[in-house]
C-alpha cells in the first residue's frame, strides 16, 4: 500500500512482502538495474494507495542487498528479497544507514503529519548523501509523497538531483507528479502505475486481513468498487468510519423512486451533526465514487434495476450533486440540506423512465 501512514501498523508499505498488480513496472526497474546503466532518479506515479510505496521500498531493499548486478550469478526475475535477509530486516526495522525517507515530519500540536515538506526534512538528503555509504553500496532516498515538497524543499532536493553522486538512487512517489517542478520531471525517469485490477485488489485485501486483526475483510470486499482499485483506500475508508453511513445511504438508495424521508433526515442529521466533519467529506466522497459505478452498470448491462435504469438521468444528477456538495465544502453551507437535496435528486433520478428506442434513434 503507498498512502497509508507512518502509525499505521501492521500495513505500512515497508513491511509489505509482495507487490500484486504492478509486476511490469517492477520488471521495468529490475531490468534498468541489471543492465548496469540505472538512472538514478524515478518518480512512480499514480493514484494513491496502489502500491508505489511498496515497490519503493522493494526497489531499495533489492538494490541495497544486491549492491552489485554483475555479481548476480542467476539473473532475478523479481525484486524479491528474503525477508530474513539481514538487509530487508534493517529497512523493517527502519535502521538501514544506506536508505532515507523524506516525508512531512510530524505535527506535534495536531498529532498528525504536516501537509507539506518543509526545507528542513528535503536538506536531510544533502547530509545523507555527503556521508559515505554506511555499508559501502548504494545510497537509497524515498521521498513519499513527493509533490508536497514546497517551492524551497523542492529547490534543495533539485540541486542534488542535478549532480548526483554515484551509486546515488532517488525514488520520488507522487499521487500528482505534474505537480513536481519541471526542472525535478525533466531529471528523473518517470514510470505509471495504475490501479488495481479487481483480482489483484482482492488478494491485498485478503492479505491486509492476515496481517491485521481490526481489517475486516467483509466490509472491504463491500467498498472495492468505491476505493478505485486502491487498496490504500479500502484502508482509508475502514479507518475512518464512514462507510457506516453510507450504508445506511445505500439502504435509502434502495426503495427509490419512493424516498424514505425519515430515514434520510435521519442520515442529514448525522452526517450534520458537530463532531461529524470528517464522516460528512467522507461519505460525500464515498457518493461521488458511488454514481459513476451504476452509470457505469447501466450503460453496460441496461438494467431495469430503478438505480440504474436510465444513464443519461443519473449522468445529470451526479453532475449537479458533484456541483452542490463542492459548494458545501467550499462556503460551509448547511450540510443536512445538502444531504437532503441529493436524496431529492437521486429520487427524481430514479423516477425518469428510461428513453424509448425511437427517442434514442432521433437523439443518434
Amino acid at each position: 500500500m503507498a498512502e497509508i501512514e507512518e502509525d499505521v501498523e501492521p500495513l505500512h508499505p515497508r513491511l509489505t512482502q509482495g507487490l500484486q498488480g504492478h509486476e511490469a513496472a517492477e520488471r521495468k526497474l529490475l531490468e534498468s538495474y541489471l543492465s548496469g546503466r540505472m538512472h538514478h532518479a524515478w518518480i512512480l506515479g499514480g493514484p494513491g494507495g496502489i502500491g508505489k510505496a511498496t515497490l519503493a521500498y522493494r526497489f531499495a531493499t533489492f538494490v541495497l542487498a544486491n549492491p552489485n548486478p554483475a555479481e548476480l550469478l542467476v539473473p532475478p526475475t523479481s525484486l524479491d528479497v528474503d525477508p530474513e535477509d539481514p538487509v530487508a530486516r534493517r529497512v523493517v526495522a527502519q535502521a538501514h544507514p544506506d536508505l532515507l525517507l523524506v516525508t512531512p515530519a510530524w505535527d506535534p500540536r495536531n498529532k498528525r503529519p504536516k501537509t507539506e515538506i518543509g526545507v528542513a526534512e528535503a536538506r536531510q538528503a544533502s547530509n545523507f548523501f555527503a556521508r559515505t555509504a554506511g555499508e559501502g553500496g548504494w545510497r537509497v532516498c524515498i521521498v513519499d509523497p513527493a509533490a508536497r515538497m514546497n517551492a524551497t524543499a523542492a529547490n534543495a532536493l533539485l540541486k542534488i538531483l542535478e549532480e548526483p553522486p554515484s551509486r546515488a538512487l532517488f525514488l520520488l512517489i507522487a499521487d500528482a507528479p505534474g505537480r513536481l517542478l519541471r526542472t525535478i520531471r525533466s531529471r528523473c525517469l518517470k514510470l505509471d502505475l495504475k490501479p488495481l485490477e479487481e483480482d489483484a485488489m482482492a488478494t491485498v485485501l485478503r492479505d491486509l486481513a492476515a496481517r491485521d486483526e481490526g481489517f475486516d475483510l467483509a466490509v472491504a470486499g463491500k467498498i472495492t468498487a468505491l476505493a478505485g482499485g486502491s487498496p490504500g483506500r479500502a484502508v482509508q475508508i475502514l479507518r475512518e468510519g464512514g462507510y457506516k453511513r453510507f450504508e445506511e445511504f445505500l439502504n435509502i438508495a434502495r426503495g427509490l423512486p419512493s424516498l424514505n424521508r425519515p430515514a434520510g433526515l435521519k442520515l442529514a442529521q448525522q452526517l450534520a451533526a458537530r463532531n461529524a466533519a470528517a464522516e460528512f467529506l467522507q461519505f460525500c466522497e464515498l457518493l461521488l465514487s458511488w454514481l459513476p459505478v451504476h452509470i457505469a452498470q447501466a450503460v453496460r448491462a441496461a438494467s431495469a434495476e430503478p438505480l440504474v435504469q436510465h444513464p443519461g438521468a443519473w449522468a445529470a444528477a451526479y453532475d449537479e450533486i458533484n456541483r452542490s456538495l463542492r459548494q458545501v465544502d467550499a462556503l460551509n453551507l448547511d450540510k443536512q440540506a445538502a444531504i437532503l437535496s441529493v436524496l431529492d435528486r437521486l429520487a427524481r433520478a430514479a423516477a425518469e423512465p428510461p428513453p424509448t428506442p425511437s427517442s434514442n434513434a432521433s437523439a443518434l
